[in-house]
């Protein structure tokens, strides 16, 4: 009995917080995230599609933040939208930029140089799912 109650209990929490794209997206949104189609590609990209077990399972950082060279970790990947909430809101000024690609290169966020070519490919495949 113990067991099942266990794996009952395993299955809402991972009904609850598994993150997928639409429920990424809703949660951006929730947070008003400036450019959430933008930032649900980042995440996407930077987690391969949820797949990367040590950033989206382990530490729950779907978008790749460090400090001081380190992973940052989260309790929920909610979270993860909240730092990235305070990150944008710190930093991103629109009228500072041409546009929100732009912003990522100036702040370092697209270091590989295919990043923002990877990010518009993906935002353009989820505009499929309408």
């Amino acid at each position: 009995m113990k067991g099942l109650f266990c794996f009952w209990i395993l299955l809402i929490q991972t009904i609850i917080y598994s993150q997928t794209a639409d429920s990424v997206y809703l949660e951006l949104k929730k947070q008003n995230v400036k450019h959430p189609e933008i930032v649900l590609a980042q995440s996407i990209e930077e987690t391969g599609w949820y797949k990367c077990t040590y950033c989206s399972l382990s530490k729950k950082n779907i978008f790749g933040f460090r400090y001081k060279k380190q992973y940052l970790k989260f309790d929920n990947w909610q979270e993860s939208i909240a730092y990235y909430k305070r990150w944008q809101n710190k930093y991103y000024i629109e009228k500072d930029h041409e546009n929100y690609y732009d912003f990522l290169i100036w702040k370092g966020f697209a270091t590989n140089p295919k990043y923002i070519n990877n990010i518009k490919n993906i935002t353009k495949s989820l505009e499929l799912w309408d």
